[in-house]
């Protein structure tokens, strides 16, 4: 059930946040997105996250916080 319901986040964020044409695995969205090194810093006496990214891969990954953060669910909550 666990593992059902964790493809079903991974189809849902494949879907609604990456938006490519071509719809990559999840074993290579892992790869792409989650396996990244980073730490946190204490920076003004804010948390920061410091994520290790290539140039290259800094505006496409800027890009997912972006529309992440504008997302709007297709469902609701029902235990509100």
């Amino acid at each position: 059930m666990f593992a059902m319901i964790a493809y079903n986040l991974m189809s849902l964020f494949r879907t609604f946040v990456i938006q490519e044409k071509t719809q990559k695995t999840l074993s290579t969205l892992r790869f792409k997105t989650f396996a990244i090194g980073a730490y946190f810093e204490i920076n003004n006496g804010k948390l920061v996250l410091k994520i290790a990214l290539n140039k290259n891969r800094r505006a496409w990954y800027r890009g997912l916080w972006n529309t992440s953060e504008s997302f709007n669910f297709p469902f609701e909550n029902s235990n509100a």
